[in-house]
């Protein structure tokens, strides 16, 4: 085989390789399409096949598209591969058209880093008079080159990205970040390798090559900013209508446990009516009975605040109902300005589960619970227990109670031992 022509299919080979691996890292943590790994392997072949047959087509076929038409052939052959690798992409993943030009956008430039940095190397190490190394050095040289770009943006970047997923990508700015992919660096990228046939003096295409370095780290650092702050907005709202949800919750259970108290001190009192009564006959140690049930309904928790009482009176009349015993030491005035609705998320959530894994004992001997509320060393220290074969709590659960915990610079740890679960918290309200 011509040794132009080796060079030529093995310097392709390298850049799809490149484009299908840095595409595959950014998209890598989206859904698949049904049969995602057939369609990929379908998608691998024609990326195969399309690149063998085009150089041979722009080296043997037609010289002329790689030798005056190079600049002209080579941006329009990857604007195109741009616009294939979106809909690739499409056609593996479910995700929205956004998400595909994210990581498509964010893929290229990776690539285009490490081209131009195998680019910028074999220039400065050349001087512009190097032959054509064999295939093999070609091959081990973009390895190294692409592992050198690739690692340290999956470290910074796609990993990063990858927790907070980019399934939910639905911002149209991505088209702009297409654009400046597809002229500022793809076109960057191809003047800087035309330039190297000129009589251009080595140190402004090595300054040029540095520039293009340049505009891909910082469209790749703006394309994650632009997500990044997308997905800190997102998660800023959702946590707003969660604490909302949380206060109307309170609000709900307050006016619930006022209405509850008032009617059940409303038929104590007709109940302590009929006893005086001389009327009441056999009936006394019914409503005898009656009267001792409406004490459990008439008791509201006094511990010097208000949202506690409300969420410990609540959880204790259903403790009531199914039989466990709720043991309460609690000095609300430690939990000083903590809001209503974190008081009620925390412990409601907190004493949800204790009720669950009460339930769930099989030995109706041990269905107590146990909570110890008080200040020490100025901190407002929480200790629940109760007994349990295992944690009751879902990962979203102590999510959810770690993060008010955070808020009030805090901390909460659950564990289970001997057939005991503890939650023990500290706050800073």
């Amino acid at each position: 085989m011509d040794p132009r022509m080796t060079s030529v299919l093995g310097e392709a080979a390298v850049t799809m390789v490149q484009i299908v691996l840095a595409q595959w890292l950014f998209a890598r943590r989206l859904p698949l399409r049904a049969h995602g790994t057939l369609r990929g392997i379908v998608v691998l072949a024609l990326t195969a096949a399309s690149t063998l047959t085009a150089s041979w087509y722009g080296t043997v076929a037609q010289p002329d598209l790689m030798g005056s038409r190079q600049l002209a052939t080579v941006f329009f052959t990857f604007g195109l591969v741009l616009v294939l690798c979106v809909a690739a992409v499409l056609f593996i993943y479910d995700c929205s058209p956004w998400s595909a030009l994210y990581c498509c956008a964010s893929g290229y430039t990776m690539q285009n880093l490490a081209s131009g940095l195998s680019g910028f190397c074999t220039l400065c190490a050349s001087g512009l008079n190097a032959g054509l190394l064999p295939l093999i050095h070609t091959l081990a040289f973009a390895a190294a080159v692409t592992a050198i770009v690739y690692i340290p943006c999956y470290l910074l970047l796609i990993r990063r990205l990858s927790d907070r997923g980019l399934a939910l990508v639905q911002d149209r700015r991505m088209l702009v970040v297409l654009f400046i992919v597809a002229n500022a660096v793809i076109g960057f990228d191809v003047i800087n390798k035309a330039l190297e046939v000129f009589a251009v003096p080595f140190g402004i295409i090595a300054s040029l090559r540095v520039v293009h370095g340049v505009v891909c780290v910082s469209v790749l650092a703006a394309s994650f900013e632009l997500l990044y702050n997308k997905r800190l907005q997102g998660e800023l709202a959702s946590q707003r209508q969660l604490m909302d949800e949380q206060a109307r919750q309170w609000q709900l259970s307050q006016a619930t446990v006022s209405a509850i108290n008032a009617r059940s001190h409303q038929m104590r009192h007709q109940v302590i009516g009929l006893l005086a009564s001389s009327a009441v006959g056999s009936d006394g140690r019914l409503l005898r009975e009656v009267s001792r049930e409406l004490d459990i309904y008439d008791a509201q928790a006094k511990t010097g605040n208000a949202a506690l009482d409300v969420i410990l009176t609540e959880k204790g009349l259903i403790c009531a109902q199914k039989r466990i015993t709720l043991s309460c030491i609690a000095d609300g005035t430690a939990l000083g300005d903590m809001a209503p609705a974190d008081i009620h998320a925390l412990f409601g959530r907190a004493l949800d589960g204790a009720i669950s894994g009460v339930e769930a004992l099989s030995d109706k001997s041990r269905t107590s619970i146990r909570l110890d509320l008080r200040e020490r060393a100025g901190m407002a220290a929480l200790r629940l227990e109760f007994y349990a074969d295992a944690s009751p709590y879902s990962p979203a659960d102590l999510t959810a109670m770690r993060a008010i915990a955070d808020r009030y610079e805090g901390t909460l740890s659950a564990r289970v031992a001997d057939g005991v679960c503890t939650i023990t918290a500290l706050l800073t309200p």
